[in-house]
């Protein structure tokens, strides 16, 4: 079982906050957190993988649902949503002719909000022990995501620039003990790029597409 991550208090919101809540404190704690500010922090970049870990599952509604359900998300509690009794059919083999049922589906690959190559969409399916023995072809609509058009998707506007919310466009900030360092989210700039207006600063806008999955 994965570790028991709180990732709500990760990000800094509340059980019942809406996406667009979940999608602006992780853009306001990556901007602090990511390595490219903090070179050689290891607990930056540690605290940087965890809320990047915690948006990918509060932003989408379905691993959201597992997570709050279990207390974790993983893959293998997701796509343990098909309700099979393997008490009388042979546990052993009939686990395995599931896990490729299962790899099938995920083989429609499609990109995730995190604009990864590689990355796969999961989807529970509810199948009848006859469908999962003869082979079923059905139609599936699933939520990618695509490079936003009006940033090339890069999340933020070419040359149009905000004043830095932690320093206040100073590019300092105050020390514990006395003194001022280099402002971490802005890197002493005091000023950061504008975030897209159209992807909310995530580079990547939903598109649904609807997918045939067959197995056999």
């Amino acid at each position: 079982m994965p570790a028991n991550h709180d990732y709500y208090k990760a990000l800094g919101v509340s059980r019942n906050a809406k996406t667009d809540e979940i999608k602006k404190a992780y853009r306001r704690l990556a901007r602090r957190y990511h390595p490219d500010v903090n070179p050689g922090d290891q607990d930056a970049e540690e605290q940087f993988k965890l809320i990047s870990e915690a948006f990918d599952v509060l932003s989408d509604s379905k691993k959201r649902e597992v997570y709050d359900r279990l207390g974790y998300y993983s893959e293998q509690a997701a796509a343990a949503g098909a309700p099979f009794d393997f008490s009388n059919f042979g546990a052993a083999n009939f686990r395995d002719i599931f896990s490729e049922i299962f790899s099938s589906v995920r083989g429609q690959s499609v990109p995730r909000r995190q604009p990864t190559r590689g990355a796969d969409i999961e989807y529970a399916l509810s199948l009848t022990f006859e469908e999962a023995m003869r082979g079923l072809a059905t139609s599936l609509e699933v939520e990618r995501s695509e490079a936003c058009a009006a940033c090339h998707g890069k999340g933020e506007m070419v040359g149009e620039t905000i004043t830095c919310p932690t320093c206040n466009g100073s590019g300092q900030q105050p020390r514990v003990f006395g003194g001022a360092a280099r402002c971490a989210n802005c890197n002493g700039s005091g000023k950061l790029s504008r975030p897209c207006s159209k992807c909310d600063g995530q580079g990547v806008t939903p598109q649904r597409e609807t997918v045939t999955a067959r197995w056999s």
